[in-house]
């Protein structure tokens, strides 16, 4: 890695590259708000109008989904099961937040959680950050 302050020869290839990459981003990020619109649109209209599920021309079929999930107030649930059965239920787990403020306070020493600690790194990636100039076409 270089400083951020020192410039780095890039390739044409490379140039050409990243600006491929920028605007395939942006035409995504377009078709994703797109899709998004359509598919609420069609969503809603196939509920409104009681066609859950469409037979399309090429054979398939769209179908609404209407999916749910549970969750547990498990406040209720534990003063339903007691705390006997509730400790069988549950696990405890750090909370990270708490042990920053222990370090913070010097009640936890920090080299005790970095001999604990295991950097595991993530796919590296492109960012694009500042604005877009203007293209001239100098070739013109």
């Amino acid at each position: 890695m270089s400083d951020d302050n020192e410039e780095i020869e890039v390739s044409d290839e490379t140039i050409a590259m990243l600006t491929e990459l920028d605007e395939v981003m942006e035409k995504i990020k377009e078709l994703e708000a797109r899709k998004t619109k359509l598919r609420d649109a069609v969503t809603n209209e196939l509920i409104l109008t009681d066609n859950e599920q469409v037979e399309l021309p090429d054979g398939r079929k769209a179908t609404v989904v209407k999916p749910e999930r549970t969750q547990i107030n498990e406040t209720v649930l534990k003063k339903k099961l007691g705390t006997a059965t509730w400790k069988k239920v549950t696990k405890v787990v750090l909370d990270k937040d708490k042990l920053e403020r222990l370090v913070d306070e010097g009640v936890v020493d920090i080299t005790d959680v970095a001999e604990a600690a295991i950097v595991i790194p993530n796919q590296p990636y492109v960012k694009f950050t500042g604005k877009k100039k203007e293209q001239t076409d100098a070739k013109a």
